[in-house]
């Protein structure tokens, strides 16, 4: 059959597959075009996973992964929250700790009543919610870890009291650090809020003596240093008073939570949402202390390229105090932390290991890298990681931003060794869940301590290191009565006595077993399970 003369134009068209120049030719186009598409495709992978490829790009090319964090941008809102819920894929699953249900239910109830109660940038004082009360975390000047300590306080006094927290937005970095704890709702208080409230703020010791009437606000002092009016807090008769108070303005530096327990009125709920009392910061600071999405991705990007390669994580935060340079490096105090790590299996032997260094000065993390550098294959690689250097304390954004993300990732690892007296580390032990050794390098000349170079802590939950206990048999309870107004103590029946007296000698053999003296503070009070 004929062909048409448009199919005979496209045969003529058809290129000659049998000649080899043309052969050859059609070869160097396919190879070409693989190698740009294999070309492509790689830098398509490495653009998409940036954050994990990078760290080790560099550590290739520097053989110098320190400091991987230089600097922080300026604060910029983040939609959503990922730490929140991604933090638990970094945790082995023996440290995920769930709630109680009585805990659970607490908190559905909260976030209602956050929900119902936030305030906004409009309205005054007077037009809030009648039904309302809250409490104003009033930031301090401290360093991270005192400030997180203060704020599940805070919050954990809240919920007992049913009322809800907020955020003084003017001060410090919390605010710009955390995510929002509580779905759709916010727990910032507005600037002008914020003013007229601390204008209209009385102190605890007036409002106890009558002094002021119709108190609407109290600022409560909790720091470490402390009047005898504001150690009245604790007691029962106070805190009757604060129930009639709309706003209760909270500051602190200081883990109070075993002062809560300590208080008749609080502590059968409280142990009831705690049936192990040796997590309530783990708890709690899992669902406060989150950070917000720019630092977790940092977090994220740190801890997938130089820790989690390895089959055992470690931390060894080094923070001195109680000397006239925090930074300045100490050769006692490095022997020490090496003998503490040997005595107590902090390295483990014939596996591969990260080891997470915090530390103001780098030098710590470069002698131990030294010491162990070049560690036979039979025994397992260890890897030392340090992702920042600060020189000194500045109490910056930035270095909170830093912070936080050593926190966070010290609270990753499967082995802490942390420092005596260090809120820092008390934070990081707590939300790993993790009861760490304990290294005991505070003091100018540490060598001179009576106490043991290191041992293994009793808890996770962190130390309470002033808390100004009015007799040691009881919660102050006799001295808080004697120092009532009499009208604060109406006659009861004998039958409500009998019941308060068993109540309270179940409360004091409670507190005889999980409220101990700190290891690393003999005036300190610490919870137990």
């Amino acid at each position: 059959m004929a062909l048409s003369a448009k199919a005979v134009g496209l045969k003529m068209m058809t290129p000659d597959f049998r000649s080899l120049p043309m052969l050859r030719n059609l070869r160097i186009t396919r190879l070409v075009l693989g190698l740009t598409l294999s070309a492509l495709a790689t830098f398509v992978w490495v653009r998409a996973d940036m954050p994990h490829f990078w760290p080790k790009l560099l550590d290739a090319v520097t053989h110098e992964p320190h400091p991987i964090i230089d600097h922080f941008p300026a604060f910029t809102p983040n939609v959503g929250c990922l730490s929140r819920s991604q933090q638990y894929k970094y945790r082995k699953q023996k440290n995920h700790f769930p709630i109680s249900e009585p805990l659970t239910r607490a908190l559905v109830k909260y976030t209602r009543m956050h929900s119902h109660c936030q305030l906004t940038k409009v309205g005054d004082v007077d037009s809030m919610q009648a039904a309302c009360q809250y409490v104003v975390y009033y930031e301090g000047y401290e360093g991270l870890g005192n400030r997180l300590l203060s704020l599940v306080t805070a919050f954990s006094y809240a919920l007992i009291t049913n009322r809800a927290l907020v955020i003084d937005e003017r001060r410090g970095h919390l605010a710009q650090l955390l995510c929002q704890p509580f779905h759709n709702t916010s727990w910032l208080l507005p600037s002008h809020l914020a003013l007229a409230v601390q204008k209209r703020a009385v102190k605890l010791q007036d409002m106890i003596n009558n002094e002021v009437q119709n108190v609407t606000s109290v600022h409560v002092n909790l720091r470490h240093e402390q009047t005898l009016g504001d150690r009245t807090f604790f007691c029962s008769e106070s805190q009757e008073l604060l129930r009639k108070v709309t706003w209760v303005i909270w500051e602190s530096n200081q883990y109070y939570v075993p002062r809560l327990f300590m208080i008749r009125e609080f502590w059968p709920t409280l142990r009831l949402w705690f049936p192990n009392v040796s997590l309530v910061f783990t708890q709690l600071g899992r669902i406060l202390s989150v950070p917000r999405n720019g630092v977790w991705e940092t977090i994220e990007r740190i801890q997938q390229a130089e820790m989690a390669w390895a089959r055992v994580q470690v931390g060894i935060q080094v923070r001195r105090h109680g000397v006239s340079d925090n930074a300045n490096f100490s050769e006692t105090v490095y022997q020490r932390i090496l003998k503490c790590v040997g005595e107590h299996a902090v390295l483990p032997n014939r596996t591969t290991a990260a080891v997470l260094v915090t530390s103001l000065r780098s030098v710590y993390w470069e002698k131990m890298r030294e010491r162990w550098h070049g560690r036979d294959d039979e025994e397992g690689e260890v890897k030392f990681v340090m992702v920042s250097e600060e020189k000194e304390e500045r109490y910056s954004y930035d270095q909170a931003c830093k912070a936080m993300v050593e926190i966070w990732l010290l609270s990753f690892c499967d082995r802490l060794a942390t420092s005596s007296w260090s809120t820092f580390g008390y934070v990081a032990q707590a939300l790993a869940g993790i009861q760490p050794v304990i290294m005991n390098i505070r003091g100018e000349h540490p060598e001179l301590d009576e106490q043991a170079q290191c041992w293994r802590g009793q808890s996770v939950e962190p130390c309470l290191h002033y808390p100004f206990i009015f007799r040691d048999d009881d919660s102050g309870t006799a001295y808080c009565i004697s120092q009532a107004k009499p009208n604060l103590l109406p006659k009861r029946p004998q039958k409500e006595e009998e019941v308060e007296t068993k109540q309270q000698e179940e409360h004091s053999a409670w507190i005889a077993r999980h409220l101990v003296v700190c290891q690393d503070e003999t005036r300190g009070l610490q919870l137990v399970s």
